[in-house]
């Protein structure tokens, strides 16, 4: 066993070298197998964060899913109901002012009539 694991050892060196090396012509072998790890720090940086990302986990199950959505449309209407009486709020006081300038702006508007 350990007299495979030598030749075997030596031949993923030879075919390390190989992926190295251009040949005569300039160009480098194309052999099987991928990188074995990202070639720049940018690349090393986002796999690590896709890595982190895939460890959540979250809504692994189909009823996982439907409660997320659920609780999301939950808050949305909540949040809507909250903007619509902020709104209705808004529009009443300026309902007040402009009713206090209502005489104001009904003299400027009849005296542009006459």
């Amino acid at each position: 066993m350990t007299a495979f694991e030598a030749e075997e050892a030596i031949r993923l060196r030879a075919l390390a070298k190989r992926r190295q090396e251009p040949d005569e012509d300039g160009f480098i072998t194309v052999v099987r197998g991928g990188r074995t790890a990202p070639a720049q720090q940018e690349e090393a940086k986002a796999a690590l964060e896709r890595k982190k990302g895939k460890e959540k986990h979250e809504g692994f199950y189909k009823f996982q899913v439907r409660e997320e959505r659920k609780n999301r449309q939950i808050e949305l209407l909540r949040k809507f109901e909250e903007d619509k009486k902020r709104v209705a709020e808004r529009k009443s006081l300026r309902r007040f002012k402009a009713s206090l300038d209502s005489h104001a702006s009904f003299t400027r508007r009849e005296a542009g009539a006459n």
